[in-house]
């Protein structure tokens, strides 16, 4: 993000030029390539990923967290939207290796 050098790095205009391009990634790359109408959904599951960084978590887990929030979502349309961001490199998918190194 050189842009934040232009910016002097000062505080308040950083935050917006980085709130600005977050949207830009959601809505134009994501949004609008993968038809998606939920759009809050998608923000909750980004939200959940992000919180959940370095950590193990299933499709089913973020449907759980979801219902515990009042709506209810298929793990199959969770996997979807992942793989959107994925496809936005919004996020990185890591596989999970075996304590031995050698198996996934």
């Amino acid at each position: 993000m050189p842009y934040l050098s232009k910016l002097s790095f000062a505080e308040e205009p950083g935050k917006q030029y980085l709130k600005d391009l977050y949207n830009s990634v959601v809505l134009k790359d994501i949004v609008k390539r993968n038809n998606i109408r939920d759009v809050e959904l998608l923000e909750r599951i980004i939200a959940y990923v992000i919180t959940q960084i370095g950590t193990i978590f299933s499709a089913n887990t973020i449907s759980k967290f979801i219902k515990n929030e009042g709506r209810r979502v298929a793990p199959e349309t969770i996997l979807n939207y992942i793989k959107a961001c994925e496809d936005a490199f919004l996020f990185y998918r890591v596989l999970r290796q075996d304590l031995q190194g050698k198996k996934y």
